[in-house]
């Protein structure tokens, strides 16, 4: 037991320690054009693009978050039979992507009916730590990453901070990463409370996603039980 807790100390102060130093970038990019002299020119420029340092902050977290979820269950050296239904098929399917398509190739064919034999028979499952985040971590995207890994989803509003969610992450990626990142800026004009605003929403995402991973883990929801919702 003591084993354990160890390890689960040592997981969940990497992420928190992660989520501080992301803080600290995006405190930085909140004070630094008032720092220096800059121009209004240069100050709008900096608005502008600071929403891809935050948008960045962002993914890079929830990147490195699953990633690190998925290294510390592999490492618990889990039985296939006692796994999550929905961890075991992200497994399956990130481990087999040619079921997807099935091959031509008699080679390809041998190469993959071997592969499922190996699946099938060994007890220890091993979770790829692939993370797709389908280009925009929106609010569809990392609820569908919390319910692969049996963890808490979000709900729209979150009473707690006041806010909704799924208008805020609409708000800061469709309409304005997604325009600047593909170099459609004409017409958006970042403001100081825009970058305000941006960067509380990804803290308190970092929060609570953390927060879900943390619940989750302490509570096993990995392990094969009824789906949490």
């Amino acid at each position: 037991m003591l084993k354990y807790q160890i390890k689960m100390i040592n997981f969940l102060d990497d992420i928190q320690i992660d989520i501080d130093e992301r803080k600290d970038i995006l405190l930085t990019t909140k004070v630094l054009p008032y720092q220096y002299s800059f121009t209004e020119k240069d100050k709008q420029f900096f608005f502008n693009y600071s929403v891809l340092i935050i948008y960045a902050t962002w993914e890079g977290f929830v990147q490195q978050t699953f990633q690190s979820y998925v290294r510390e269950l592999n490492s618990l050296a889990l039985d296939k039979a006692l796994i999550s239904d929905s961890i075991l098929t992200f497994t399956f399917e990130n481990t087999f992507k040619q079921i997807r398509e099935y091959p031509d190739k008699e080679s390809k064919k041998v190469k993959l009916i071997s592969g499922l034999d190996t699946f099938f028979q060994d007890r220890i499952l091993n979770i790829p730590a692939i993370i797709n985040t389908q280009s925009n971590v929106s609010f569809e995207v990392i609820n569908d990453l919390l319910a692969t890994f049996n963890l808490y989803v979000f709900i729209e509003y979150l009473v707690k901070y006041k806010l909704n969610l799924k208008n805020e992450l609409r708000f800061f990626i469709d309409h304005h990463r997604n325009p600047i990142a593909h170099g459609n800026i004409g017409g958006i004009v970042v403001t100081q409370d825009n970058i305000n605003r941006f960067i509380i929403l990804v803290e308190i995402l970092m929060d609570e996603v953390f927060e879900r991973v943390k619940q989750g883990y302490i509570s096993r929801t990995y392990l094969k039980i009824k789906p949490i919702s």
